[in-house]
């Protein structure tokens, strides 16, 4: 039997792709990867489409998630995991029905998108809603994700002025 001792793993330009602690646990720095977020509380609007465009990030380990688009461009073909938690406050007593969507490479509504929602009546003592939605799809190159929401009535969407309740976020699985 034959054993492979290394620490790093490196590309001949220096760039550490893989450590090996002493424990035998991997870590792969480079692994692209984003956790976005609103730096504030917004209104959903209603109707069918709102692509967010998240303007902070936790993370963004190599710069793959534009804040300023709301787009994750695939920086490396492979198999990738997107969710997002969309949490709101509303305080008016109708059904309210929400979803959020990961869409690929289109607009909101395209063909290629994937939904997760929920239907919520409200009261004076339940006003709040999370829901959690995730994903796990085979990209390529150059290919783009982006979240976005549609809800029959207009809600507050809580972000960081509340905590980080509303995200969206995805990482190579590889």
């Amino acid at each position: 039997m034959s054993n492979l001792l290394v620490q790093n793993i490196k590309h001949t330009n220096g760039t550490t792709a893989q450590t090996i602690d002493s424990s035998g646990r991997v870590l792969t720095p480079a692994r692209p990867a984003f956790f976005a977020f609103p730096s504030a509380n917004f209104n959903s609007g209603t109707g069918a489409g709102t692509t967010q465009v998240f303007a902070s990030t936790q993370h963004n380990i190599g710069g793959h998630y534009s804040t300023s688009t709301g787009k994750f461009t695939v920086p490396i073909a492979g198999v990738y995991m997107f969710g997002s938690t969309i949490a709101t406050n509303n305080s008016t007593s109708v059904i309210v029905y929400m979803s959020a969507e990961v869409t690929i490479n289109g607009s909101v509504g395209s063909n290629l998108r994937f939904q997760g929602g929920w239907g919520e009546k409200s009261s004076s003592t339940n006003t709040h809603h999370r829901e959690h939605y995730s994903v796990q799809l085979y990209l390529a190159v150059g290919d783009t994700a982006q979240f976005s929401h549609e809800s029959n009535v207009n809600v507050e969407i809580l972000g960081a002025a509340s905590g980080r309740h509303t995200s969206f976020w995805g990482h190579l699985i590889g």
